[in-house]
């Protein structure tokens, strides 16, 4: 259910939260209309409050017809669906209460494994530690074998600020990030880093005032690690990441623009560090990509133009 409900969840949330508004007018509405019985202005305010309850009529019209094709969330509620992609996030933690009691009560270990189950979690888990919960290592093969990774990319691929609130696109890297503690390199390459793209993509859909949020930087931390490459074999200079950069260093909140600052850092010092490592494949293309991006945006003239703030030197 968990992996159905991210697929579909730019189609089911933007109804859900228009639903949810126009509930909330409703509201302030009948809490006006029953306020005004002692108003003398009240018959001036008829006609706007009828002309209220119309819209908020149409518009469950409406969203109850778009629902029609996916009723089995109807009846869930914004909250509602939230907590269930938060209880998906629990599941790909260590200490989530099941797996403890499966460990106390059945004592099972990885060296108790046949042969043929081990060879199935090496194929997408790291195993290093042989008191890993089973059951954990059991449910991100079946969230793999289940496309639940597709379902993350199909997800992404339609969302943006409109449709899919940066709380819960914060709740979805979290799961991204949670899994990716438990896989191995080559499962990250095939698996989590297509996820790159559509996410980068869905972040820079984020207008200035989503970007003010309070999580809004906490985010930006998460997804970075979440999507970053596991080894540094190679240094392609993204064109999508920078654009994300660059959004991000001339947003006005300032701990966005520390956090951009801070990726631009860490690019030009991976490639200093690599400069003359010959097992590093493309060094020196991404230097004069990196030198050219620097240029054509003006980074040294911003940092120091009328924008300053000492904590971005």
């Amino acid at each position: 259910m968990g992996m159905e409900l991210i697929q579909c969840l730019p189609e089911i949330l933007p109804h859900k939260l228009k639903a949810k508004t126009i509930d909330s007018v409703g509201r302030e509405i009948s809490h006006s209309h029953s306020s005004a019985d002692d108003d003398p202005s009240r018959g001036n305010s008829e006609s706007a409050i009828d002309e209220s309850k119309s819209v908020e009529f149409e518009g469950k019209d409406e969203s109850s017809s778009e629902l029609e094709f996916d009723s089995i969330w109807n009846d869930w509620s914004v909250e509602e669906l939230k907590r269930l992609l938060d209880f998906q996030t629990q599941l790909f933690l260590s200490n989530f209460a099941v797996y403890v009691a499966h460990k106390v009560m059945t004592a099972h270990n990885m060296e108790e494994l046949s042969s043929a189950e081990t060879t199935a979690l090496h194929n997408y888990c790291e195993i290093n530690d042989i008191d890993a919960p089973l059951l954990l290592l059991r449910n991100i093969c079946f969230f793999i074998d289940s496309n639940g990774i597709g379902a993350m990319s199909q997800c992404f691929e339609k969302a943006n600020n409109k449709n899919v609130p940066l709380t819960f696109a914060h709740t979805l890297i979290t799961i991204i990030q949670n899994l990716r503690m438990w896989v191995n390199t080559p499962t990250i390459m095939s698996c989590i880093l297509p996820l790159r793209l559509p996410i980068i993509r869905y972040m820079c859909t984020l207008s200035e005032s989503d970007m003010r949020a309070a999580a809004a930087h906490n985010t930006m931390e998460l997804m970075w690690q979440a999507i970053k490459e596991p080894v540094d074999s190679q240094m392609t200079f993204d064109r999508e990441v920078m654009t994300l950069v660059y959004k991000c260093f001339t947003s006005t909140t300032l701990t966005i623009r520390l956090g951009s600052i801070c990726q631009i850092s860490t690019l030009i010092n991976t490639y200093n560090d690599n400069i003359t490592n010959e097992s590093v494949i493309d060094v020196e293309n991404f230097g004069e990509e990196m030198a050219r991006w620097l240029l054509e945006n003006k980074i040294v003239e911003q940092i120091f133009g009328p924008n300053l703030h000492i904590e971005v030197i």
